[in-house]
């Protein structure tokens, strides 16, 4: 029987549709976390020290940092098409950063262990929009939709300040640059997403509200603004949990998180300075197993795991 492939049509929601591009972009992040856990064990010795939860939360600080600033990239150049000014090249630069960051957030929900609920909900709200928004536009063919995406996408393309901060804090870096890191991006983000978020509201209430000639567009304009609404309120959570964060490094951990006392710290100080694994960027001091199991009670560090990169 002859193929028939070429006379089919593809869409988006083709069920038997094999997306290359998209299964090798799903290899690469594997690659790309192994190589990044080599990496941080090499050059951190206090990453090896932490539990499997930890290293992987901060892989994943790591993979976001990265592919959001890719995914970034691909937006600003695609920036145009808020002024109305569509191409075939920026509509395709929309959907590739749509598409990186809808497979960095299902990789990271198979890749970390444990999610908190904030993550988990904004995660979904974040793909749950990138589908909807590509199914209408298959059905209505609207041209404001491909900037509905691109303004929604940067909610999750603009949190590198956050990740980094979660690093350092994680590793136990200087606490004066981590304070100072978690407390701009905590601002920084809240900014910027509260920004995009009234330009999102604006930008549909404009473009697309007005235009209801089809029950589709009264469902996704439903769903639309409860999604953005949930989205919102991660958001607001992840700022102040970061905030909370940095907070409760002026404070100290207190006696009841085990650090170690003067005399111990010097004990480990004189250990750790012959230490072939230690970096420029491991902490001073090594901190024994029980030590270590004290400090992850610490119910600071649970915010960690609660912030959304949002």
């Amino acid at each position: 029987m002859a193929m028939s492939s070429q006379s089919e049509s593809i869409t988006a929601t083709t069920v038997a549709f094999y997306p290359v591009p998209a299964v090798l972009y799903f290899l690469f992040l594997y690659v790309s976390a192994k190589v990044a856990e080599l990496l941080m064990a090499k050059i951190c010795s206090g990453f090896s020290e932490l539990s499997l939860d930890h290293r992987r939360n901060t892989v994943s600080y790591v993979l976001n940092i990265f592919w959001s600033t890719v995914a970034l990239g691909l937006q600003l150049a695609a920036s145009p098409i808020l002024a109305e000014r569509y191409t075939t090249e920026r509509l395709d630069l929309v959907r590739l950063a749509a598409l990186i960051i809808s497979g960095l957030y299902i990789f990271e929900l198979t890749y970390r262990p444990s999610l908190r609920m904030s993550i988990l909900i904004h995660h979904f709200c974040t793909l749950f929009a990138v589908v909807l928004i590509v199914c209408v536009l298959q059905q209505t063919l609207h041209p404001a939709l491909p900037a509905l995406g691109l303004l929604w996408i940067f909610h999750a393309s603009t949190e590198q300040g956050v990740f980094l901060g979660l690093i350092m804090y994680r590793l136990r870096l200087s606490q004066i640059q981590t304070q100072r890191v978690l407390y701009f991006s905590a601002v920084q983000t809240l900014l910027f997403k509260f920004t995009f978020s009234i330009y999102l509201f604006v930008w549909w209430g404009l473009k697309l509200a007005p235009n209801h000639e089809h029950p589709i567009d009264v469902v996704f304009s439903v769903l639309f603004v409860l999604t953005l609404t949930a989205l919102m309120g991660t958001q607001g959570y992840g700022s102040w949990a970061a905030w909370s964060i940095a907070r409760s490094m002026s404070r100290g951990p207190g006696p009841e998180v085990g650090l170690p006392d003067a005399n111990q710290k010097k004990e480990e100080d004189s250990r750790v300075s012959g230490s072939p694994h230690s970096c420029a960027c491991a902490p001073r001091a090594q901190r024994s197993p029980v030590i270590l199991h004290k400090v992850a009670s610490d119910p600071y560090l649970r915010y960690i795991d609660e912030q959304t990169p949002s």
